[in-house]
């Protein structure tokens, strides 16, 4: 997919702004490779950068919240530390994070939103410092000890895996405080976890809640949105359902539910966004339907064709073919070619959390044929048998019972080991483009022109 500079029809560079600095933003970096005579500018909205997997991991251990940021900038980038405040054409405007009084106009000649979406607590909040943002975590986390009860409302993967660590570490609490008598509730308007898996894993998600103490409460939500997290000063609140049943001594309300599209820098372009959503409207080029000059990926973008689920591979995918319409524009060739999903016989995340240092489950239903073969007869102590494998094991970056037992169920307390070691060590991060994770020093400002 390289070009050449004599490829490229102008002659000055082709200036390329990405809104965005998580996977979306490192896969069209990653995609663009060593194109020449292209400048691609970064819009980063905090100085520090997070692996966006690690959320309900950090928020209930805020102790290895430092394993799973970098404040490395991308390479052979400019990035501006900034928060994208307004698009006109050709021009985004960006506020300084450290002081939010001045603005600096970026022009472009395409721009690509990797914005994602709104999802507080669970991913840091634009403009956040890297203090800021442990200030939070560390927060949440004490909400959750102080003695009321903890609410987690939604019943998707996320929910499930946020609800068993809160689980885990209430129950720890217990253990060493007879008078801490506090409980997890999850609260989905569902009538089943999981919903998108089987029968098998929707009952194997309440099962293991409610094995470590946790509660579900099925077919209601919290009546309102606008419910607190938690109370600064640490008093006790209550909430109210749909239903109209009301909880009391409620500490900590932690909603694991995707908001909207964190879009509004696009708010004043006409028909770009889905008025419902706030997502980017593409046509099946990845392309916006209102606005030629702006493409988008992963969470923040409504596709032509929907996907069966926002995942690493699908966004890796959606990347490549982004990449590749803009460097067809840029030849002056207007034949695009439609965005086929990435990896379609996946259709579900292959892994279901349910707590860190508790349990977890490789779905293999969801995998493609030979990985959900592998994935259910490899396991100690065949696995050892893998020179890699035991190299990985061996530098802390996987875990020997991560596939479960050999020829036995893939889950179990090896895989929630493997999966913590997986996120902690970096491993996973390095794969997706984040450098210098572990690493939260404050980045330094880049500027190459390619």
């Amino acid at each position: 997919n390289n070009m050449s500079s004599a490829q490229v029809s102008s002659t000055s560079p082709t200036k390329v702004v990405i809104v965005g600095a998580g996977v979306g933003c490192r896969n069209v970096v990653k995609a663009f490779g060593n194109t020449r005579n292209i400048e691609i500018t970064v819009i980063q909205p905090n100085d520090f950068a997070e692996f966006p997997f690690s959320g309900p991991l950090t928020l209930a251990y805020p102790h290895m919240h430092g394993n799973v940021v970098t404040g490395q900038a991308m390479q052979n980038v400019k990035t501006v530390f900034g928060i994208a405040s307004e698009t006109k054409d050709g021009i985004l405007t960006v506020t300084s994070i450290k002081d939010k009084t001045k603005t600096e106009e970026v022009p472009f000649d395409y721009l690509v939103a990797a914005s994602g979406f709104q999802f507080p607590k669970f991913l840091s909040t634009p403009g956040q410092t890297y203090e800021e943002r442990s200030d939070e975590i560390q927060s949440f986390n004490k909400a959750a000890l102080t003695g009321g009860d903890v609410i987690v409302g939604g019943g998707g993967i996320i929910a499930v895996e946020m609800a068993c660590n809160l689980c885990e570490i209430v129950n720890k609490k217990r253990s060493t405080d007879a008078s801490f008598k506090a409980k997890v509730k999850v609260v989905t308007s569902g009538n089943a976890l999981c919903p998108t898996y089987s029968e098998k894993y929707q009952a194997l998600a309440k099962s293991r809640i409610e094995a470590i103490g946790g509660e579900v409460i099925f077919n209601d939500r919290v009546a309102s949105h606008n419910t607190p997290f938690y109370n600064e000063n640490g008093d006790t609140f209550s909430i109210e359902l749909k239903s109209g049943t009301k909880i009391d001594n409620i500490a900590l309300y932690c909603p694991s539910f995707i908001g909207k599209g964190s879009n509004d820098y696009l708010s004043s372009m006409e028909g770009v966004l889905d008025p419902q959503s706030n997502l980017v409207i593409l046509d099946e080029n990845l392309m916006s339907k209102a606005y030629p000059k702006l493409f988008a990926l992963g969470g923040c973008a409504k596709l032509a064709v929907k996907e069966s689920f926002l995942g690493a591979a699908k966004i890796e995918e959606q990347a490549k073919s982004l990449v590749k319409n803009i460097k067809a524009l840029i030849q002056g060739n207007t034949k695009l070619t439609a965005h086929k999903e990435g990896l379609p016989e996946i259709t579900n995340g292959i892994a279901i959390l349910m707590g860190h240092h508790t349990y977890a489950a490789f779905v293999p239903e969801v995998m493609p044929p030979p990985v959900a073969c592998c994935c259910k007869m490899c396991g100690p102590p065949c696995n050892m048998l893998c020179p890699c494998f035991c190299c990985l094991c061996l530098s802390g970056k996987a875990d020997i019972g991560c596939c479960g037992c050999c020829c036995g169920a893939p889950q179990g307390l090896g895989v929630a080991a493997g999966m913590r070691k997986f996120t902690l060590s970096g491993f996973g991060a390095n794969m997706m483009g984040f450098n210098g994770i572990g690493q939260p020093m404050p980045p330094a400002e880049q500027r190459i022109t390619r």
